[in-house]
């Protein structure tokens, strides 16, 4: 009889502390404030925008452009034949092709393009480094977001391992449903480990895009920056982009007009002109005579009407393919903007009516099973359901930001799961990727404005 009542005396003081130390919901750090994206953006897009390379890129193509602009080098021939009979003849010839058809103007043309669409082509660079950016952001904030949850779930599970020994030793619970409660908390304390050793890892390669510069953040502080939802989407969306959609489009039907033009005037064949003297002495007389020629070439064997074909071919296809693509940009765009629309609702009826709901339910639960009102299965079931709408909360919020990225990555052209938010390691990797076609795009500029077929002079 005395140690039923000294277990229901511990039962009873334990029961008293319940309330006090019961964990609390996942929380934001008073102290540590989350930088909202806008405030990151333009400070690294400043670090990579590479404004030297679009310098560079410009110098190349107006150089390129005064280059073609030029006439084709003439060719001197010089020539001296001497025969038994003691005769002899010297020759000079010069020779200068002529641009009766415009090609050097062609070929101009199409650098002038290539000049006109660095704008387009810089917007678009701009574009996909802060999706890339962006969507390493979320990973942090996602990855933070899971160790916080895991370390909640350890705490209610460590509490209801705590409230099962309490039972126990006052005699009222199996010491198999303690063991039970050990191993959850065992697991609690290894998946904790595990969320906290990647949001270690992806803090770090957050830092990393600072470059070690002197108002880089912290790890420890960006450690505990706390889930943020992404602003919502605006309405005029479409409005804002269409104009970038449609000199994209624009710049590459010029691209292919200019290609063809080029095309059609290479086929028709330059002359040269041949100017010379000729200079013949035998048996002590010496006769000296001028010589003028014209060299036409005749495109009978081989000629350009096949690739002018296939770019007139692509042309059309451009447009109508255009025309699909821009009802499917749109199409998806509505349907992310009503995606984000259904996920807010979600998250604030799972945030202020849900949660509140279940977390006084789960305290109330656990303070009666240690007073011996309610069963453990009771107790876990009211705990379970708190974890639940926790994650379904992490769920909502980590869907706002892909569905974000996916926006993001729509202005673009970029397939929605090439950026997936709770997969760091694969934007690491598609980061490294975009950096390295970054270069190789300058590369093929450069040999594409080498590899123009013009009378222009040589480089």
């Amino acid at each position: 009889m005395r140690g039923t009542n000294l277990g229901f005396i511990l039962s009873l003081a334990f029961a008293s502390a319940v309330w006090a130390n019961s964990p609390e919901p996942v929380a934001q750090s008073a102290d540590v404030l989350t930088p909202n994206w806008a405030n990151l953006q333009s400070r690294l897009q400043a670090q990579y925008a590479e404004p030297a390379l679009w310098q560079q890129r410009q110098a190349l193509l107006a150089e390129r452009h005064q280059q073609l602009g030029k006439r084709a080098n003439p060719s001197l021939e010089l020539d001296v034949t001497d025969w038994r009979s003691g005769q002899r003849e010297q020759s000079i010839m010069l020779s200068q092709p002529l641009d009766l058809w415009r090609q050097r103007q062609a070929a101009q043309q199409v650098i002038a393009v290539l000049q006109g669409g660095e704008s387009v082509a810089q917007q678009r660079d701009l574009a996909e480094l802060n999706v890339l950016l962006q969507a390493q952001y979320a990973a942090l904030l996602v990855a933070n977001q899971r160790a916080a949850l895991a370390r909640q779930t350890a705490q209610l599970q460590q509490y209801a391992y705590t409230a099962a020994q309490t039972r126990f030793q006052a005699g009222r619970l199996a010491a198999v449903d303690v063991q039970r409660m050990a191993l959850a908390d065992a697991q609690a304390q290894a998946a904790q480990q595990r969320a906290e050793f990647e949001q270690q890892q992806t803090a770090q390669q957050w830092l990393d895009l600072w470059q070690s510069q002197p108002d880089a953040p912290t790890l420890e502080r960006v450690q505990r920056w706390s889930m943020q939802p992404p602003p919502a989407l605006p309405a005029d969306l479409a409005d804002k982009w269409m104009p970038f959609w449609q000199a994209e489009a624009q710049l590459q039907a010029q691209q292919l007009h200019a290609s063809q033009s080029q095309l059609a005037r290479q086929a028709r064949g330059n002359p040269s002109v041949r100017v010379g003297m000729q200079q013949v002495e035998a048996e002590e007389k010496r006769q000296t005579q001028v010589l003028l020629g014209l060299s036409i070439p005749l495109n009978v064997f081989q000629n350009n009407q096949p690739q002018q074909q296939a770019i007139a071919q692509q042309r059309q296809w451009q447009q109508h393919a255009e025309q699909r693509q821009q009802q499917q940009r749109l199409a998806l765009l509505a349907r992310y903007q009503a995606e984000d629309q259904r996920l807010r609702t979600e998250l604030a009826t799972l945030s202020h009516q849900s949660l509140p709901i279940a977390e006084q339910l789960r305290q109330r639960m656990w303070l009666g099973f240690a007073a011996g009102k309610f069963a453990l299965i009771e107790a876990q079931q009211a705990q379970q359901a708190v974890l639940q709408i926790q994650q379904s909360i992490a769920t909502a919020e980590q869907a706002l930001w892909q569905n974000q990225i996916n926006v993001a990555a729509l202005q673009v052209g970029w397939p929605a799961d090439q950026l997936a938010v709770d997969n760091p390691i694969a934007l690491l990797q598609t980061w490294h990727t975009w950096q390295q076609q970054r270069w190789r795009n300058s590369q093929s500029l450069i040999n594409q404005s080498h590899n123009l077929d013009s009378l222009g002079a040589q480089p």
